[in-house]
């Protein structure tokens, strides 16, 4: 299993049907995916958010994450090993390195986290995103 971690802007407009009808219209863009070996999650569970893990993230602009986010990258730091997908705090700091940076770029994009069982990874992304 993995997580999928991307942000997306979000554009929110009320469209006038024929029959003269309001219809409230929410269109996003993905800017950015990024897949996050479940085993990392063991780490933000006990960093960055005790319930949620990395769920944390999900629906939250950037502008709203980007303290808490530098916060936890502070204690857990950018330095992999060797086995990326094992749970350490360096590895599962980097990826929130990236995620730091998407947040900075982005602050009015929001953050979109899914869950993935491993044989469905390989229809992730989506043709469109640009991959980190």
């Amino acid at each position: 299993m993995s997580y999928g971690v991307s942000i997306k802007d979000v554009e929110q407009y009320v469209a006038v049907s024929e029959s003269g009808d309001e219809i409230q219209c929410v269109v996003t863009t993905p800017r950015v995916w990024i897949s996050i070996p479940s085993d990392y999650n063991t780490v933000y569970r006990k960093y960055l958010d005790e319930k949620d893990g990395i769920f944390w993230l999900h629906h939250k602009r950037g502008q709203d994450c980007v303290v808490k986010l530098e916060e936890v990258l502070a204690i857990l730091g950018t330095i992999r090993t060797h086995v990326y997908w094992q749970g350490s705090r360096g590895n599962a700091g980097h990826t929130l390195a990236v995620i730091l940076r998407w947040a900075l770029l982005y602050p009015l994009a929001v953050f979109e986290v899914t869950e993935h069982k491993t044989e469905e990874v390989s229809t992730w992304p989506p043709p469109g995103l640009h991959l980190v």
